[in-house]
C-alpha cells in the first residue's frame, strides 16, 4: 500500500496545494486503477480521512485508488470571491494524477460527507458522464437549509450570498437541475434525520430511487458512519 502526501502547484489555483493519494500496489496487481475522489466536511484537510478512518484498507479491498485533495473552505465551487477549487478538482487534478500515478480516468468516482458532499454532488452535476458512482454522505441541495453561523463567511465567499434560498433554482441547487438528469443511477445518499443538512438530503433522496437512498433514524452521522456507508457501497 502506498500512501503519498503529495504537494503540487495549481494553475487554477494560482498556488500550491496538497493531496493525499492511497495506491494498493502490494495487493492489486494492475496497470492502472480506477479512481474515487473524497471529499471531506468543512474543517477537514487532504489528510482528514485518512485520520479518522480506515481508508487504506477500503482501497485494497476494492484496489483503487483514493485521492483526497485539500479543498479548503470552498464547497467544490470555482468561488465568487476566491479560488477556482472547482476547475482545479474536476479538470486539473485528473490530468496531474495520470500524468504521475497509474489512474484509470475512465473509471472516476466522487464521495464526500456534508460540504464535501456538496461537491461530490456539485461536481458530478456540471461534469456530465465523468464519474460511474457519486455517493453523498449526509448532503443533498444546500438550498433548503438555516445556514450556520460559522459558514456564513465562506459560503458567501464561494456563493456570493449568505442566503441559501438565493442559490434555489440556480446552477447551485443540485435538486432542480435532476429533473433532466440521466445518470441517477449512479448515485447514492446517505443520511439521518439528525445531520444538519437533513432537509437537503431528504429533498436530494425524492429524486433518487429506493435502493440508493439509505436513511438512519438515529444520531447525526460522523466518521464512523461514514466510513461503514462506504464499505456497504463498495463491498456490497
Amino acid at each position: 500500500m502506498a500512501v503519498i502526501i503529495h504537494h503540487f502547484y495549481s494553475s487554477a489555483l494560482t498556488e500550491c496545494n496538497s493531496m493525499t493519494v492511497i495506491v494498493p500496489v502490494e495487493k492489486a496487481e494492475r496497470t492502472s486503477y480506477p479512481v474515487l475522489w473524497l471529499i471531506p466536511p468543512f474543517g477537514g484537510d487532504h489528510t482528514a480521512w485518512l485520520r479518522h478512518t480506515n481508508m487504506e484498507r477500503l482501497a485494497e479491498e476494492n484496489a483503487f485508488m483514493i485521492v483526497m485533495p485539500d479543498m479548503k473552505l470552498s464547497f467544490g465551487t470555482d468561488m465568487v470571491h476566491g479560488f477556482k477549487y472547482h476547475t482545479m478538482l474536476t479538470k486539473e487534478l485528473p490530468q496531474v494524477l495520470c500524468q504521475v500515478y497509474p489512474a484509470d480516468l475512465s473509471q472516476q468516482m466522487i464521495a464526500g460527507a456534508k460540504e464535501g458532499a456538496y461537491t461530490a454532488l456539485y461536481s458530478s452535476l456540471t461534469c456530465e458522464g465523468q464519474y460511474r458512482k457519486t455517493i453523498a454522505l449526509s448532503c443533498g441541495s444546500l438550498t433548503d437549509e438555516n445556514l450556520p453561523k460559522n459558514l456564513q463567511k465562506p459560503f458567501f465567499y464561494a456563493f456570493g450570498t449568505d442566503n441559501m434560498a438565493d442559490l434555489s433554482n440556480t446552477d447551485y441547487d443540485v435538486c432542480s437541475s435532476l429533473d433532466s438528469w440521466k445518470d441517477l443511477d449512479t448515485w447514492f445518499l446517505a443520511w439521518s434525520c439528525k445531520d444538519t443538512y437533513h432537509s437537503s438530503c431528504e429533498r436530494l433522496s425524492s429524486y433518487l430511487r429506493a435502493g440508493s437512498v439509505k436513511e438512519y433514524k438515529g444520531a447525526s452521522f460522523s466518521w464512523k458512519e461514514w466510513e461503514s456507508v462506504l464499505k456497504d457501497v463498495f463491498n456490497g
